[in-house]
């Protein structure tokens, strides 16, 4: 698992980018690192490292005589563990999202959209595309994280009509041909202003450097982290045509993008990163290659996925082994499905008629009188199959709200109020009742 893979990050002997990776994306084999002593330029006897005093400048030199340096170390002083301000008992998505906010989504969402415009400009109109918005781009990563928990042999199999072959997680959520068409197009930056090779503010990691410089950014700043860390590099497999890919002998995934990591050795919390591009004098190579920043959108995925789950982790410590702040899979899962569950808009304050002033307003009606309105109508009702597995009944979040299917029914308690409930469908975002509301609600969802 990815969060295996960052807890296996160690020092790394040689690091001038030539040397075999230690570590590679989707590998857990582990390997034992080994230090080789270079013998010193002056001498090809071994000698003792000489223990500097404090007037002197400090020269070190290679020994195969081990020295304890240990206590000759400052005292360890600095602030360290999360540095965000959510509450402990805070949800998956919460973390996630401090490293992907909707924000940044809607920017994701701007330049999808100006990239469909550029390309159907040049090629003609495309009769399959709609804009996307924002509930598009959070079903995008969504799928792209449960294509990682479902695999078939084919995309297309996914939303088979064979029940053997088909995935409801996804095909339920949304059909193949808006994927396909929001995959087209997806982009994060515009490819009109990426600067030339030869112009001064080129960047061969354009097409990604918004994402990968803010992941990097929150990356140091929600967490602080103990004086010991480890450095290495990651291989995310690639084998298309780009000019800073990279192969490295006798490794499991030699062809790739190698990344330099930095990460506390403890909890392998991610601090930093850089991505290896090459020498820039070679020259640039097209053709597979023009979709090869998507591999490290992907990485950057997992980054905020991982990173998200230790900063959840050390907040709750004492949870139980199998809750979402302990158990990895349990905290993916909670994660991608509150990926796709609409956030219940705010109700907007009353505002005063241009003929009436404020004082003359009629008051804020009471609990019991908004209970007697028409009933709050779900936000995704008829946008899944009914059967499928992601409806599921349980507590629902805050305070017991009315039965939504009571509410249509007119069944009300002696007092005239609709009965109410805390439990819900959480696909549906919708209070009911278990049992006949619940049934019934979900069998008058439309296909």
């Amino acid at each position: 698992m990815a969060f295996e893979f960052l807890q296996s990050l160690t020092i790394d002997s040689n690091l001038d980018g030539n040397d075999e990776s230690d570590i590679e994306v989707g590998e857990m084999d582990e390997e034992e690192d080994e230090f080789e002593p270079r013998p010193s330029s002056s001498s090809s006897q071994p000698r003792p490292a000489s223990t500097p005093s404090p007037d002197m400048d400090l020269e070190v030199e290679w020994s195969d005589t081990l020295v304890d340096f240990a206590d000759d170390l400052a005292a360890f002083t600095e602030f360290v563990g999360p540095a965000h301000d959510l509450p402990t008992d805070s949800l998956p998505i919460d973390y996630f999202q401090l490293f992907f906010p909707d924000t940044l989504l809607q920017t994701f969402v701007a330049e999808t959209n100006l990239y469909a415009n550029q390309q159907q400009a040049l090629k003609g109109v495309d009769v399959y595309w709609k804009p996307v918005n924002l509930m598009d781009m959070r079903k995008y990563i969504y799928t792209l994280i449960t294509f990682g928990h479902h695999q078939v042999p084919e995309l297309k199999l996914i939303w088979s009509d064979d029940p053997y072959w088909r995935v409801p997680a996804i095909a339920d959520v949304w059909g193949r041909q808006r994927y396909q068409k929001v995959h087209q197009y997806f982009h994060l930056a515009n490819s009109a202003s990426q600067p030339g090779r030869n112009d001064a503010n080129y960047d061969p990691l354009y097409k990604v450097r918004p994402l990968l410089d803010h992941i990097r950014n929150v990356c140091s700043m929600v967490y602080k982290p103990k004086r010991n860390l480890s450095v290495d590099e990651a291989m995310v497999a690639f084998t298309g045509r780009v000019s800073f890919k990279q192969y490295i002998k006798n490794k499991p995934t030699p062809w790739g993008f190698k990344i330099w990591c930095l990460a506390e050795a403890e909890s392998g919390y991610l601090l930093n990163f850089q991505v290896y591009t090459g020498k820039m004098e070679e020259a640039p190579q097209h053709g597979l290659g023009h979709k090869w920043w998507r591999y490290l959108f992907n990485y950057l995925v997992q980054i905020a996925i991982i990173n998200s789950f230790v900063l959840m982790k050390r907040a709750r410590p004492n949870d139980t082994r199998t809750s979402a702040s302990q158990n990895h899979l349990t905290f993916r899962t909670q994660l991608v499905k509150a990926l796709i569950r609409p956030v219940e808009p705010q109700p907007a304050e009353p505002q005063p008629a241009e003929d009436q002033p404020a004082e003359d307003q009629p008051a804020e009606p009471q609990p019991a009188e908004r209970l007697r309105r028409a009933p709050d109508y779900p936000t995704v009702a008829g946008t899944a199959h009914p059967y499928s597995p992601q409806h599921t009944l349980g507590k629902m979040p805050g305070r017991q709200r009315r039965c939504y299917q009571c509410a249509i029914d007119g069944k009300k308690m002696p007092s005239g109020r609709t009965r109410e409930t805390t439990s819900g469908c959480h696909l549906c975002n919708v209070h009911l009742h278990a049992g006949e509301c619940y049934a019934k609600f979900h069998s008058n969802l439309k296909n």
